[in-house]
């Protein structure tokens, strides 16, 4: 199991979980210091963690294509995953 390094990121991410009305997050940075690793850490407070790597996932990059309804992507999402993707209950990660 690995390590997990504090980011002084952390803070502001685990505020983000705490609110109840979230708005969609963007992570932007450097590459190689550890902002995918930042997104799994707070995952985990979730029921649900999805990370969808779309190199590596042409099925969900065909969802994305397809459809322009942020509902019908996050149904087939689910689907495609076998993953229950609930308001509140689940986080969605993209990279």
């Amino acid at each position: 199991m690995a390590v997990y390094l504090k980011r002084s990121v952390d803070y502001q991410l685990i505020e983000w979980v705490r609110q109840k009305e979230r708005k969609p997050l963007l992570v932007r940075g450097a590459r190689q210091v550890g902002k995918s690793s930042a997104i799994r850490n707070p995952g985990a407070a979730f029921e649900h963690f999805l990370e969808i790597n779309f190199e590596l996932d042409q099925e969900a990059k065909v969802i994305f294509t397809a459809h322009r309804e942020p509902g019908l992507i996050i149904e087939r999402l689910s689907v495609l995953y076998q993953v229950p993707v609930k308001e509140g209950k689940a986080m969605l990660f993209f990279r």
